[in-house]
């Protein structure tokens, strides 16, 4: 009949019928009957009673403090084929006394009575401490990255629409983004790191992002509130961040890291972008690209992007591009995406064709990455950067 032990009458007037195949409590005609239960309970903990029943029926709680005394009661009536009750056991309360009420042929059956640990939440923003990656802030809640781990390297080819000498390795960036957000999941910010791996170009160049939805497309409005630290506000683009208009200026000691001339640990830029409280993003897509300096609309997008506000869309479908998709005709890209743990992709020496480098980029690139997927673990060892 129920599953929380062992039941007491209160009287006798009640029969364990059987209906509909179960033995339930039932009250004889025109009585009332009890039967009762003592349950060990803990003051803040959530409970849950419940119960099968038919007829005039209802559920009582009394509550006992932890030395016994009587603290008060509830009571819940049938509604429909059950009973069910839910709350938080009351302060300073030690013992629950259930009790089964049923009348003049009403019913009952199944009767359950669970409790769970209290949810400690220190910042009250409504998010268990257990859950919670920032436990005394109430305006953060959840902490993610992007990409989910490690870091996502970009390895740039910077003569686009022209395919130039294809070593990837005229700008090599790799990212980590730690995004917080709050109870309900809207980003609060994210903070960017973002090392300059390798800078192999002749041209001088810079970097950008553009914060996209999850589509990839312009949210609607302008969802940053400000920037702190390596990185300043696009004004040319909504959502857009610059983080360097001259790789060659931004760096703190001249290097290539490409197989000739200088190489030193990489620099590293970081900076927070905070958003706006009343913007509800959930998703955001980061497009990081690079472009010519003194020369702004000659941008080079991973594929899959679009050029941003200041693209210069003459160029687009001219020399080896094919309809602004920063793709040749035969699929092959401006920009190689690579994610590891540890910043470990070794980009091509100087004036070393990738195809060299990596002699099965093409079958991938050709394929749309559904081939030759693991590419960057059969390098030409010669041909690429020694990264110890």
């Amino acid at each position: 009949m129920a599953d929380n032990g062992q039941w007491y009458k209160y009287n006798s007037n009640y029969t364990h019928n059987t209906e509909n195949g179960s033995k339930v409590f039932k009250a004889k005609n025109n009585k009332y009957s009890y039967i009762y239960q003592a349950v060990t309970v803990t003051a803040a903990d959530s409970f849950l009673l419940q119960a099968d029943a038919n007829g005039t029926s209802g559920l009582y709680i009394d509550w006992y403090s932890t030395s016994g005394n009587y603290q008060g009661y509830q009571y819940y009536s049938r509604s429909g084929s059950s009973v069910t009750a839910s709350g938080i056991v009351p302060s300073n309360i030690g013992y629950a006394m259930i009790w089964v009420y049923v009348y003049d042929h009403g019913w009952m059956d199944n009767i359950h009575f669970e409790t769970n640990p209290a949810i400690i939440d220190a910042d009250n923003d409504g998010v268990a401490d257990s859950d919670d990656d920032f436990p005394n802030d109430a305006s953060r809640a959840y902490q993610s990255f992007f990409p989910t781990a490690g870091y996502q390297t970009l390895a740039f080819e910077d003569l686009w629409p022209a395919q130039g000498d294809y070593d990837f390795n005229d700008m090599v960036v790799s990212t980590k983004i730690t995004y917080s957000a709050d109870a309900n999941n809207n980003k609060v910010d994210a903070t960017f790191e973002i090392s300059l791996d390798a800078m192999g170009a002749g041209a001088s160049n810079g970097l950008a992002i553009r914060l996209l939805n999850a589509n990839k497309q312009n949210f609607s409005g302008s969802i940053i509130s400000s920037i702190t630290g390596d990185a300043t506000l696009d004004a040319d683009n909504v959502n857009g961040i610059i983080v360097f208009d001259d790789a060659k200026k931004a760096q703190s000691e001249y290097y290539t890291n490409n197989g000739a001339g200088p190489s030193k640990a990489a620099d590293v830029f970081t900076f927070t972008v905070t958003f706006n409280s009343n913007s509800n993003v959930q998703t955001i897509m980061p497009d990081i690209y690079i472009y010519r300096t003194g020369e702004r609309g000659r941008e080079t997008h991973l594929d899959g992007y679009y050029g941003s506000a200041m693209a210069d869309v003459s160029l687009y479908n001219t020399k080896d591009d094919y309809n602004g998709t920063y793709n040749s005709a035969n699929g092959l890209p401006w920009v190689v995406e690579v994610v590891t743990s540890d910043k470990s992709f070794a980009h091509p020496n100087e004036k070393v064709d990738i195809l060299v480098a990596y002699p099965l980029f093409q079958q991938w690139a050709q394929n749309n990455g559904n081939s030759a997927i693991n590419w960057m673990q059969s390098p030409a060892l010669s041909k690429i950067f020694d990264l110890l």
